[in-house]
Order: C-alpha cells, then structure tokens, then sequence
C-alpha cells in the first residue's frame, strides 16, 4: 500500500551564522498573502538575530587602484575619499608603475581616521606603504596628491609638504616651522675681568628670541653692578644656533651690544660710565626646549671695542657674565 504524500511545507531562512529560522505550512495561514508575509518575517527574524559582520567593500577603481579594507569608517564616505586618491595615484603611476597596483585601507583610531595606501608588486607582495592620520575624512582632498605622489616617487612625505597640501593636523607643526616669539627673563652674575674689584655681582637679563628650527636670533637688555660704581649695561642684538632638536641641546651664540661700562670706586669723582660697541659670544645649554616654558643656561663674554674710565684714568675690563634664564612661549 502507498504511503500518503505529506504535503506540508516548511519556510525557512537562515541568517549570517547558520542559523535557521523555520515555520511549517499546519502553522501558518492558508492565504497565499499571508504566506508570503510570513516568509518575509522569517527572513527580518533571522537578519535581527545574525551579528555585524565585516565583509570585503567591493572595489572603487580599476584594478590598478581598488579600496582594501575599511573599519569603521563610513563606506560612503570611504568609497568616495578612495577614488579620490586613486585619481591622483592614476595621474602619477600610470606607465610607469611597472605593473604595481595600490590598495587605500581606511581605519578608525580613536577620534582620527588612518588612511593608508600600499604598493603591491606583480607578485601582490607589499613592496611600499604611506599612511597619514587625518581629523575628518574630507581632509582627504588636500593629502591625496601628496600622499599619491610620495608612494610613486618614493620620497617622505615631509619633503613634498606645501602651503597648498598642509593639513590642519599639521598647522602646529607649520607654525613652529615658520618660527616663534618668545619672551624671556632671568638673573646675571657677572665680573669685570681686568678690574680692581672682579668679585662677581648679581643683577638681570630681559631678552626677545625667534626662534625657527634650531636657529634663533635675539634681543636683550641685561645689567649687573655693585653698591659702588662698578658694572654695565648693555643693550645687545645676535643670534646663534642649537645643535641639535632634543629636548636638551648646546647652543653658541654671538652679536654686538652697545655697552655702558662702569670701573670706578665710591672715590671716584667722575661716576659717569664709557660707552661704545663690545662684540659677544656665549655658549650654553637649552633644557625644556618643546615645552611652554623653556629654559637655558649660558656663559657669556663681551669684548668692548674700548677702555673703561677707572680711578688711575683707562682701564681695560672684559665683562663675563653667568646667566640662567626662562622663556615663556
């Protein structure tokens, strides 16, 4: 005897992960309508239930030029940013790429965007890489070609940097490279070497620096002296260099001042002081030198073109003066 010929359907629908959501035909409605509502429901039941799953983005270019992989950055936006450097690899690369494609892979690091282009070879090794972190993604627009051109010519980044392609990541950057003002302030002890009296006395330095890389030039009105008539005034103008980018690094320094030199004791009856020219050098140390406030320490010698009025008539004296002082940027 035949077997009855079970008749019943069964709708199904799985999801991402295998899971299978299914619902007989003795448990739905008879009207086709509804049946077919009810697949749809199954189908929105299983998609609800499968977790977020990262899949590959299709490609954007040719395959010369293909977006890679994006995490978390808007695929919109993603898309539209990697065609954007594509055009300017394809402007640069083309004919001369010796059969290397790029791919742009973009990726979310912390409240910044990391855009990256690699070179693979024919083999579809990595051969090179770029990357560059950007505030939001429509900076895009201005690294592009930079990014694109560094990658073919095989040059840093840094080296192709222009007023036009500067990111406003790197405006920090461009303003320490264009120079800085600052002002600085701090205390003397200083010797009239040849004097009578060469003890050393206290007194200040008041100073104005620009400073641009590792080179700087400089201002300053600085004085020392005793309760007597002995010490100078000077009003200088130099520069000098650091000699290197540390935190902490020697600098020398050199300049004229114009100076007011004073050798006389309380006997003497002419008090006023002899004034000329006096060239300088000084060798020191800056410490701090990235921090808001920055700090030095130098050794300083003027050399006056000139002889100081002293008690017996001339005399010769070589002011030498330790300074410590702050800057404040």
């Amino acid at each position: 005897m035949s077997r009855p010929v079970n008749t019943k359907r069964t709708i199904t629908s799985k999801n991402s992960v295998g899971t299978t959501y299914a619902l007989r035909d003795g448990m739905k409605p008879s009207h086709p309508f509804l049946a077919a509502t009810t697949a749809v429901f199954c189908a929105h039941l299983a998609d609800a239930q499968s977790p977020a799953v990262t899949t590959a983005t299709p490609p954007t270019s040719t395959e010369f030029c293909e977006m890679g992989e994006n995490i978390g950055v808007d695929i919109a936006d993603a898309t539209v940013a990697s065609r954007v450097v594509c055009g300017e690899l394809m402007s640069r690369a083309r004919g001369k790429s010796g059969g290397a494609t790029y791919r742009i892979n973009f990726g979310k690091l912390g409240e910044r965007i990391l855009l990256q282009v690699n070179e693979h070879d024919t083999n579809g090794r990595i051969s090179d890489e770029r990357h560059v972190q950007l505030l939001a993604i429509e900076n895009v627009s201005a690294i592009s070609g930079r990014i694109a051109e560094s990658i073919v010519s095989k040059k840093p980044m840094s080296e192709l940097e222009t007023t036009e392609n500067v990111l406003p990541e790197d405006e920090m950057v461009r303003r320490q490279k264009q120079g800085r003002m600052h002002f600085e302030a701090g205390l003397v002890g200083a010797s009239l070497v040849g004097s009578d009296d060469a003890s050393m006395n206290p007194g200040i330095h008041l100073g104005l620096n620009y400073e641009i890389k590792r080179m700087f030039l400089s201002t300053a009105i600085r004085g020392s002296g005793d309760d007597a008539n002995r010490g100078y005034t000077e009003l200088s103008l130099g520069g000098g260099s650091f000699f290197s980018d540390n935190e902490f690094s020697p600098y020398a320094a050199g300049g004229v001042a114009v100076l007011f030199l004073r050798d006389q004791s309380s006997r003497s009856v002419n008090r006023s002081p002899t004034t000329g020219f006096a060239p300088y050098v000084e060798l020191g140390a800056g410490l701090f030198r990235t921090s808001k406030v920055a700090a030095r320490a130098g050794l300083r010698v003027d050399i006056p073109m000139f002889s100081a009025a002293s008690d017996t008539g001339k005399n010769y004296v070589m002011p030498v003066a330790f300074t410590v002082a702050l800057s404040f940027q």
